[in-house]
């Protein structure tokens, strides 16, 4: 399907528009579970019988802790259900809206460099991804300021062997060079 910029910008604005509708929702899942109390005398002690039940409980995992919450039959139940099911809509919305923002930003043009100076410029500073690691040359502002493992002083954030490059006074003036180029 060959869809042109502007259709996909009008696409994007509808997806943002339906995720902007969704109202109240929530991550997880509700399951139906049938227990055995563990009383003999019990009907739910029979073969046959699945067991108390229904109980509907809401499970969640935040952070890598489940979280679960019983859910009474009636509205609470009928509430969660919903929530649950705009959170599904939301995820499909967003795995949507992220195919359609790859085919923009594959369509979209970037910007002609007419000035040869400031081409040679972006060459120098910038210019492409180097072979041996993959990084292109980032512009001084990029850099890095990070704790030596070992000695816990400030350094550029490159070390090997968890050595610190330079010295102390070489660090003090990359901090104040940094500082200086974010304001």
């Amino acid at each position: 399907m060959n869809e042109s910029l502007q259709d996909l910008e009008l696409r994007r604005k509808n997806l943002f528009r339906q995720m902007e509708s969704l109202g109240d929702f929530r991550r997880g899942t509700i399951s139906v579970n049938y227990r055995k109390c563990g009383k003999s005398n019990c009907a739910c002690a029979r073969k046959d019988h699945p067991g108390h039940g229904p109980q509907y409980l809401w499970n969640v995992s935040v952070g890598g802790k489940t979280q679960s919450r019983n859910l009474p039959v009636g509205p609470e139940l009928e509430k969660a259900e919903r929530e649950v099911e705009r959170y599904r809509a939301f995820l499909r919305l967003s795995q949507e809206l992220a195919e359609v923002n790859d085919r923009i930003c594959q369509l979209r043009p970037a910007r002609t460099i007419e000035d040869e100076h400031e081409l040679e410029q972006l060459k120098k500073n910038c210019g492409g991804i180097s072979p041996r690691n993959g990084r292109g040359n980032r512009p001084p502002h990029w850099t890095r300021v990070a704790r030596s493992p070992t000695s816990g002083t400030l350094g550029s954030g490159s070390q090997r062997n968890g050595d610190s490059r330079g010295d102390a006074s070489d660090r003090r003036r990359l901090v104040g060079e940094v500082a200086q180029q974010r304001r």
